[in-house]
This record gives structure tokens, sequence and C-alpha cells, in this order.
């Protein structure tokens, strides 16, 4: 309501597992995008935190993406990464990026390459 009162148009999507990780209020990735459609919407910037990240990446609904990254070294097992779930066992299967660019941008560097479709 507070959002609405300041004129943002407000899409209530159904909840749905929205990765690897399901939890309440997870965003249903095909949801999300069906009803941004509905409203003429053919470009998404997702931006979010790494289950929302892992729910597209599952579905299959990231054709391109930007990463910025900074140069410094966090380290640790437990240490955050920008996808959760549980990854892939070896370097071999992991998701690659075609066509990468890279651009400094301030201190970090941004990588923005198409996502290889299997």
């Amino acid at each position: 309501a507070a959002l609405e009162a300041r004129g943002v148009e407000v899409e209530e999507v159904p909840p749905g597992a929205g990765g690897p990780e399901p939890g309440p209020g997870r965003v249903d990735p095909r949801g999300a995008l069906d009803a941004l459609g509905r409203r003429g919407v053919r470009h998404v910037l997702l931006e979010g935190g790494p289950a929302l990240t892992a729910g597209f990446l599952a579905a299959g609904l990231v054709d391109r993406v930007w990463c910025f990254v900074a140069p410094k070294l966090v380290g640790g097992d437990a240490a955050p990464g920008p996808v959760r779930g549980e990854g892939v066992a070896r370097v071999a299967d992991a998701l690659a990026l075609l066509d990468l660019a890279a651009e400094p941008s301030g201190e970090d560097v941004l990588l923005v390459g198409h996502v290889r479709v299997p």
C-alpha cells in the first residue's frame, strides 16, 4: 500500500519455490515474467540476492549476465556467493558465458556475457 500511494504499480505474483531453497516470499520466476509480459515488458533487469538469481537460472530464464566483480578476496567455507544452491561438482558442468566482455567500472570490473543454452 505504501508503494502504491507513491504511484508504484504493484503486481502480486503467486509464490513459488523461487530456486533451490524454497521459503516464504520466494518468487515464482515464470509467474513473475508472465505477469510482466502481460504488461508489455520485454526486458527485465534481475537485481536480487543469490536465491533469486538461482531460481531464474534454474528455470532457464536468464539469457544475459551483467556481473560486477570487486577486486577483493573474501574466502572461507561460509563466504557468500552470487548464486545459491548446490552448484556443480565439476567446472566442466558450470554455466558458461559466451561473447564475454569486461570493462572497468570504478574500482570494480563489469563482466557481460550471454548464457550458453544447454
